[in-house]
């Protein structure tokens, strides 16, 4: 049972990160004030 909720654990953890390195790496490709924007709306839906 452990071992299953470690394996959840996990899972969850490293869609974060790869959400975050995604988003890291979106918000490189956009300019200054888009990265702004994105900021905004992420604090306003977060």
């Amino acid at each position: 049972m452990s071992a299953i909720y470690d394996i959840k654990f996990g899972a969850i953890a490293f869609a974060y990160l790869i959400g975050f390195l995604v988003n890291e790496g979106f918000n490189q490709l956009t300019t200054n004030k888009s990265v702004e924007e994105t900021n905004k709306y992420q604090i306003a839906v977060f």
